[in-house]
């Protein structure tokens, strides 16, 4: 698994994950995260006892997790649309600041549903955020754009 480290700060806790660039995906170490964010000793007990409670309730709540090594051990982990659910059932305070950062993600995702260049918007400042220069983005827009104009042109047969 080709990996990159990336650490998430929530309030006063830092959440470590890493990023498999093969897959595109992030993961985070199970246990360490859910006692990060409950403050309890036996995070497998917990998270177990808030399932069983959601079962009781008509919910269904599965984890995917794997097993990979770290450093000299090995360890549980699961990726981010699994933690980010098992967050959402989770009755702690120190939950709350994802809960929150979720709905603010939700709802930047409804606007730019809304309005489609709030996207363009928010990757240009990002560029500009990592130091990129204005040329550069503009070449990697223009880019971006023919792109898309020579798949629409396989796609559909004619050029946008």
């Amino acid at each position: 698994m080709v990996e990159k480290i990336v650490n998430l700060m929530f309030d006063e806790y830092n959440i470590q994950a890493k990023l498999d660039k093969e897959h595109e995906e992030f993961y985070f170490p199970l246990w360490e995260t859910i006692s990060k964010i409950t403050d309890c000793d036996n995070p497998k007990e917990y998270l177990e006892n808030i399932i069983n409670k959601e079962r009781e309730n008509g919910i269904e709540i599965s984890i995917n997790s794997r097993h990979v090594k770290n450093d000299l051990e090995e360890i549980e982990v699961i990726n981010a649309k699994d933690l980010f659910r098992i967050v959402q059932i989770i009755p702690s305070p120190q939950a709350e600041p994802i809960k929150l950062w979720l709905a603010e993600k939700g709802l930047e995702g409804l606007d730019e549903i809304k309005d489609p260049e709030l996207k363009i918007s928010k990757v240009i400042d990002e560029y500009r955020q990592k130091g990129r220069s204005e040329e550069w983005i503009s070449q990697k827009l223009e880019s971006i754009n023919n792109k898309n104009r020579l798949l629409s042109f396989f796609e559909l047969g004619n050029p946008i």
